[in-house]
């Protein structure tokens, strides 16, 4: 028994960090399905509708799928749903008259807003946290995200860090050391983005000449 605990004490920092994402995972979906269930929603049904609200302009099905990381089939089946509810509709995409555009519609909206603003709990949690850590935390989540979505583990997700607009390390040192040039403006690290609206994904080797210039700033390896 002895030396099964220390089998287990000598194991990668790695294998202990991975436990922990699982069990923040578990109550994560666990949170999911406390939110949607008093609305008739599954929690996939609700994910799709805070998606909508969040793209006002409206999604492709297969985009919807692709962002809340499920097969078409379910996405489609979730969709459809939805529409039956009244909480989303269908309608022509503007730039392709065979394609369609899943939209919110004003109820959807209304009740996406109920229960789409993040998992309080978890938000809570993270912010008992020194500002530094929060920082610390969402610089590692970012390289995370970025490795997972290289591997094909996780959906595409629109970050800065991989956008054409965002430069690294423009002004090293101070507050606000990177700059995104669609908006005109200087960023801080507690600005960078998992998800921008506006990113316009830059083509892969200056994506990584991006991630290296962030990186180096403080002398990480990649």
């Amino acid at each position: 028994m002895i030396e099964d605990m220390f089998d287990r004490l000598s194991e990668p920092a790695a294998n202990r960090l991975a436990d922990g994402f699982v069990r923040v995972a578990a109550a994560l979906k666990a949170n999911d399905w406390r939110d949607a269930t008093p609305y008739g929603l599954t929690a996939t049904q609700a994910r799709i509708l805070t998606l909508l609200r969040d793209n006002p302009d409206g999604l492709r099905p297969v985009t919807i799928a692709g962002r809340i990381g499920v097969k078409a089939p379910t996405a489609s089946e979730a969709t459809t749903t939805l529409i039956q509810k009244g909480l989303a509709l269908r309608v022509a995409a503007p730039d392709d008259g065979r394609g369609n555009l899943v939209l919110a519609t004003r109820e959807g909206l209304m009740l996406a807003d109920r229960f789409g603003g993040g998992p309080l709990f978890l938000i809570d949690a993270l912010g008992d946290m020194p500002a530094s850590d929060q920082l610390s935390l969402l610089r590692l989540m970012l390289r995370l995200v970025r490795t997972l979505q290289r591997a094909g583990h996780v959906p595409l997700s629109r970050m800065c860090l991989d956008c054409k607009y965002f430069q690294p390390n423009v002004t090293a040192g101070t507050d606000l050391p990177h700059h995104c040039h669609f908006v005109g403006a200087p960023l801080g690290d507690r600005h960078l983005r998992l998800d921008c609206p506006e990113q316009s994904p830059a083509p892969l080797p200056v994506a990584d000449e991006v991630w290296a210039g962030f990186l180096n700033d403080r002398g990480e390896v990649r």
